[in-house]
């Protein structure tokens, strides 16, 4: 069972990756479990409670903490979660590549073609 998380304060981009999941889940016959986070102090809370992610989908500004500073505090906790950052900002997107290991790269929200950048890094 894949078991994934998402992170975004904004609750339409939540929705629309849940519908997105469920499609795929019963489009593949796959089960995966997820879970839906609105700040980076919930997330956090649920990781160091012992919940473990294959995948977590993380909105990179959000109030408070950003994303890239929760990636940096996963990091802490799990060197294995493969971690897709969500941002409409450019700059934050090649900051990201810094920050996770098996970071599986940036997905732009601006409305125009999608592009997944996978990398490894060692």
């Amino acid at each position: 069972m894949i078991q994934i998380g998402f992170c975004d304060d904004d609750l339409s981009i939540l929705s629309e990756l849940r519908v997105l999941l469920d499609r795929y889940r019963v489009e593949r016959n796959v089960e995966i479990t997820s879970a839906a986070f609105q700040s980076p102090l919930e997330l956090l809370t649920e990781i160091e409670r012992g919940t473990r992610f294959d995948i977590l989908l993380l909105d990179v500004m959000m109030p408070g903490e950003n994303g890239i500073d929760t990636a940096r505090e996963i990091r802490r906790y799990d060197q294995s979660m493969k971690i897709i950052f969500l941002t409409s900002s450019a700059e934050f997107a090649v900051e990201s590549y810094t920050v996770v290991r098996s970071a599986c790269g940036s997905y732009r929200r601006n409305n125009s073609p999608t592009e997944t950048l996978c990398r490894q890094n060692t």
